[in-house]
């Protein structure tokens, strides 16, 4: 260790043994069981023209949304209601 990373070190509070157990320590949790490749399951609302899965609705006029990615032009989105339960209805 040089004079310049020892100064830092004291500086700083810690010593390169602190560094390196630190990084481990955030290796180990990065390669935790807590994240899996499996995408997540969305339950997207379906239009009700063509059935496909609408992920987007563009508002096209005070009463008019197209819904994406499928183009078919549907009902704005109501602000009242949550997009949990549109699916509901």
């Amino acid at each position: 260790m040089t004079d310049d990373a020892t100064a830092s070190d004291a500086a700083s509070g810690g010593t390169e043994s602190d560094v390196e157990s630190n990084s481990t320590a955030t290796d180990a949790a990065s390669n935790g069981t807590e994240t899996t490749d499996e995408p997540e399951t969305v339950s997207l609302p379906r239009c009700p023209r063509c059935g496909t899965p609408i992920a987007q609705r563009t508002m096209i006029g005070p009463g008019e949304a197209v819904a994406g990615p499928c183009g078919c032009r549907v009902a704005p989105p109501d602000p009242n209601r949550s997009d949990s339960n549109s699916d509901a209805e």
